[in-house]
């Protein structure tokens, strides 16, 4: 399942100028990676992108709820959520990537190292923000960052029965990061890769991609 970041109603979530929107950027990646995949003829997964199509924000546990009744007819569900990050509304200095998964030891932090490691072998120049720490729960030092995200840990009205990665690309409030962001090449690049990760990671099988 592609998860979209928020909504065109959720407040701020652009760059400090207002020319970069999480919501639409998120949006047009996922449409992208969507059509790389479904172009693959034996693909021994299904593909979900449930509020793709949807401008404003669904609600949190809304998206759960939807998450959860998809899961019912499979063993195994996948949810990654993609996003941009940002530090304060102001242009700063922060910048790069991270994934993040619910706090505790899970099989989510399986997938999150394995994204993880992708990313950094195929972004050499990139900064990918590493957490490398030992919370409360966890054995295992992971480069992911935790947190009791509802998309990623559920809330007190629902838990979520799916494993699931969020995915911070790049910052929304630095400069330099958003020009990336919109750049086509760029963009393009990254759609390549996510595709590339979930076809390997999903179907055992590399995808063709562009090079940087």
């Amino acid at each position: 399942i592609l998860d979209v970041a928020h909504g065109k109603d959720t407040k701020g979530k652009r760059s400090p100028d207002g020319k970069h929107r999480e919501y639409l950027w998120s949006r047009e990646r996922i449409a992208n990676i969507t059509k790389n995949i479904l172009r693959v003829k034996n693909l021994n997964f299904s593909l979900y992108f449930p509020f793709l199509y949807e401008e404003n924000e669904p609600g949190l546990t809304n998206r759960v709820k939807h998450y959860n009744e998809i899961s019912k007819g499979y063993s195994k569900t996948f949810v990654l959520s993609i996003h941009n990050d940002a530090y304060t509304d102001n242009w700063s200095k922060p910048h790069g990537a991270s994934v993040w998964t619910s706090r505790g030891e899970t099989i989510s932090d399986e997938y999150a190292t394995s994204l993880f490691n992708f990313l950094l072998d195929n972004y050499p120049n990139e900064k990918l923000r590493a957490a490398n720490w030992l919370g409360d729960k966890e054995k295992i030092k992971d480069p992911d960052f935790e947190a009791n995200f509802t998309i990623l840990a559920g809330n007190s009205k629902i838990k979520p029965t799916y494993d699931a990665v969020l995915l911070e690309w790049l910052f929304q409030t630095n400069k330099e990061d958003v020009k990336k962001l919109m750049n086509p090449i760029h963009n393009e690049y990254f759609e390549d890769m996510i595709t590339s990760w979930i076809l390997k990671t999903f179907n055992h099988e590399e995808h063709k991609r562009n090079i940087l």
